[in-house]
Formats: structure tokens, C-alpha cells, sequence
């Protein structure tokens, strides 16, 4: 894989092998988007109706879970195989890892209050 620089500069942002290009291919959106839906909905039904059951956290628990995952993945390679391996700072600098940084995140502080939120419902 190139670094996105690199890749910008010399033939396009979507060069097959480059971190861009992953993120265009059709079962990645269609993975993520299908996500996104599942999400959606389900976080929805869980605020329209309430707990009724331990799995509507547990399945909004699940998919954050999921995200942070891949998420972690492609951070802690950015961090421990560019940065920390080969001192090549400049990785940092690329979207993709900052994109990545923000779902890590978000999907993290999501995750534990809704798998807590398990305890207290009456199986």
C-alpha cells in the first residue's frame, strides 16, 4: 500500500492498493451501509418503544462493537506499522486515519453505556 500522499500525487486518489480505494469497493459500502441501516432502525425501535428485551442493546451493543474493531485495525496499523516501525510521521496527516480516530471513538463511548444498560434489564 502507498501512503495517500503519495498516491494523490502521483496517480489519483483511487489507485487500486491505496487506503482510498478500499473505502470505494461495493461490499465495503454495502457492508457499512447495511450497518448504518441496521443501526438505524434499531436504535429507533429501542427509542419508540423502549427495552423490551436484553437484545435491543445487545444488538446495537454488537454493531458499535463491530465498528470499533475495524476501526482499532486500521489505527493501530497507521500508528504501529508507519509511525512507530518506519518513523514515517507524515501518516498522521492522512484523512483516513483521522476518519478512522472518530469512528474508534465514537463508536467506543457508545458501546460500554449500552452493554451496562444490559444489567438493568429483566430477562
Amino acid at each position: 500500500l502507498l501512503p495517500g500522499r503519495q498516491v494523490c500525487q502521483r496517480r489519483g486518489i483511487f489507485v487500486v492498493g491505496s487506503n482510498y480505494w478500499y473505502l470505494v469497493q461495493p461490499s465495503s459500502l454495502a457492508y457499512f451501509g447495511s450497518l448504518a441501516v441496521a443501526f438505524a432502525l434499531l436504535l429507533l425501535r429501542l427509542r419508540r418503544r423502549g427495552h423490551e428485551h436484553v437484545l435491543s442493546f445487545l444488538l446495537l451493543a454488537n454493531i458499535a462493537g463491530g465498528l470499533t474493531v475495524c476501526a482499532s485495525v486500521t489505527v493501530s496499523s497507521f500508528l504501529f506499522n508507519m509511525v512507530v516501525a518506519k518513523a514515517q510521521f507524515y501518516v498522521l496527516l492522512e484523512p483516513v486515519f483521522w476518519l478512522a480516530s472518530l469512528v474508534l471513538v465514537a463508536t467506543a463511548t457508545f458501546q460500554v453505556p449500552s452493554a451496562q444498560r444490559m444489567d438493568h434489564v429483566d430477562v
